[in-house]
């Protein structure tokens, strides 16, 4: 259950939270943090496959003895090639 909490101006300290009853404008501010974190998880992860598919052409493009001198086969470069975007 969520829970929405509002600004007490009764009490003596000034800032204080009430679970008591709700102020839309503090439950849209929680839900907005919430929804923030979301929407970096989902940007980070999106970056991360973006970032992994550009790799792999590059690595698919990769001429043989850049592939040689980094210790790369051509089944590790097939391997890696092969897999997709969001498999690490």
């Amino acid at each position: 259950m969520e829970r929405a909490y509002r600004v007490s101006p009764a009490r003596s300290h000034p800032g204080v939270f009430s679970a008591e009853t709700s102020t839309p404008v503090l439950t849209k501010f929680v839900n907005a943090l919430r929804l923030d974190r979301h929407l970096r998880t989902l940007f980070s992860t999106l970056v991360t496959w973006q970032t992994r598919a550009s790799q792999r052409r590059h690595l698919a493009e990769l001429d043989l003895r850049y592939r040689v001198d980094a210790g790369l086969s051509d089944g590790d470069v097939a391997a890696e090639i092969r897999k997709p975007f969001w498999k690490g």
